[in-house]
């Protein structure tokens, strides 16, 4: 006589194995001033002068600024400038491993003129520092003001939603990640400002200002397997065995 057994799924035996709710960890900044940042730049037009100052009209009190100002001249600028707090460091390896980052800066943009401040098209970017490369998240300011002070975030920022940027050549490519993993080494955040204009030749006097304030990072721990949910996934994984060789 041939015995059947019945056994729960192992797809169900997976599911016993509950997360353990996952621990936080965040960043804060509500003066961003330049001195406590590490500036990287990428900028093509030298007939641009770029300025970076603290200054006191922030989202209230201090902010960060960036004023793009020239001499009337055509303008052909792609200009890339990060700042990263190296205060803001997490390391996988000891503290754990990470899901996702949420992202929330408050933003400031002036493009000097009418014209400008009606054509410029907005993205916040949250960025990424790790072993030596950078990595950005663009986050796309829909129907936001000009002249004044909005707040622009995004939420489950995962990996694969930050892309790799070489300041050295302003090239991109979204193929590559930092990694969140335990073992990816220690990573550093900050934010990203990207301007670009080009006159096609015709001259232009520029004067626009970009402001930032109230950064805020929070790390989302990717899920540890509870010890006793453990026990249970070893468990059915037995059974699942166990019936594949009777089976045989």
């Amino acid at each position: 006589m041939q015995t059947t057994f019945t056994s729960v799924p192992l797809a169900a035996a997976l599911a016993l194995a509950a997360a353990m709710p996952a621990h936080a960890a965040g960043f804060s900044d509500a003066t961003v001033d330049p001195s406590s940042y590490t500036q990287f730049t990428f900028h093509t037009d030298p007939s641009v002068n770029v300025a970076v100052a603290a200054v006191g009209s922030g989202n209230p009190g201090a902010a960060l600024a960036l004023g793009y100002t020239n001499a009337g001249g055509p303008v052909n600028m792609v200009s890339m400038i990060g700042f990263i707090n190296n205060a803001f460091a997490y390391d996988p390896g000891t503290q754990g491993a990470l899901a996702s980052v949420d992202f929330s800066n408050d933003r400031f943009v002036d493009g000097g003129d009418a014209f400008l401040n009606a054509s410029l098209v907005t993205y916040s970017r949250a960025l990424v520092a790790q072993g030596g490369h950078y990595y950005y998240a663009a986050i796309f300011d829909a129907g936001q003001p000009r002249q004044a002070w909005y707040t622009s975030a995004a939420s489950g920022l995962t990996s694969a939603a930050f892309g790799l940027f070489d300041f050295t050549t302003g090239s991109f490519d979204a193929t590559q990640h930092p990694d969140f993993s335990a073992g990816g080494g220690t990573l550093s955040f900050g934010f990203l400002n990207r301007f670009v204009l080009d006159t096609s030749g015709s001259p232009y006097t520029l004067n626009a200002t970009f402001g930032y304030d109230n950064i805020e990072l929070t790390l989302n721990a990717a899920p540890v397997p509870e010890p006793t949910s453990a026990a249970l996934l070893l468990a059915g994984l037995g059974v699942a065995a166990f019936i594949a060789r009777r089976r045989r």
